[in-house]
């Protein structure tokens, strides 16, 4: 099973939709935006792989206003963050700009630990976690998304530059 992993779209669209159609394409069944959305037309798109699970970030509107953007569109909104479970993995989901949100989920040992926030990737493991930061489609000297096998956790970053 594949899964696509975005972050910090800030407003952009295009480079969303383009990010997300190459993600549907190379076979994302499920999509995770790791939050800084800060539209609804980026909720919107994240429909677009279902399921889809977003989160808030911090330049995102109220979680009041996030909820229902995601409730309009079929999305999965976990508010700061949360927990998945997907087949027999377990895929934790935060911006990653909240300590304890951050801790709260690791206390739930998932399988990974998607987040966003820093516009830099990141693919670390820290004990039985692995922690993914797909880097930013914004304010990112290289713009990316990944693509996560979770049968044979193959992580594969996507640049968007390269289209």
């Amino acid at each position: 099973m594949k899964i696509g992993v975005l972050a910090d779209s800030h407003n952009k669209l295009e480079i969303t939709c383009q990010a997300i159609e190459r993600l549907r394409t190379q076979g994302a069944v499920a999509l995770f935006h790791c939050g800084d959305l800060m539209n609804e037309a980026i909720v919107k798109a994240c429909a677009e792989i279902q399921p889809a699970y977003i989160v808030a970030g911090n330049n995102d509107p109220s979680l009041k206003q996030l909820e229902l953007w995601s409730h309009t569109h079929g999305v999965n909104f976990l508010g700061r963050g949360g927990v998945v479970a997907l087949g027999r993995h377990r895929i934790g989901l935060t911006h990653g700009h909240e300590k304890t949100t951050v801790a709260k989920i690791l206390k739930e040992n998932p399988d990974y630990l998607l987040v966003g926030h820093s516009h830099f990737r990141r693919d670390e493991r820290i004990g039985t976690v692995r922690i993914i930061n797909p880097g930013a489609l914004h304010r990112s000297s290289s713009k990316s998304c990944v693509l996560i096998d979770l049968d044979t956790d193959r992580v594969e970053t996507i640049l968007m530059e390269s289209m």
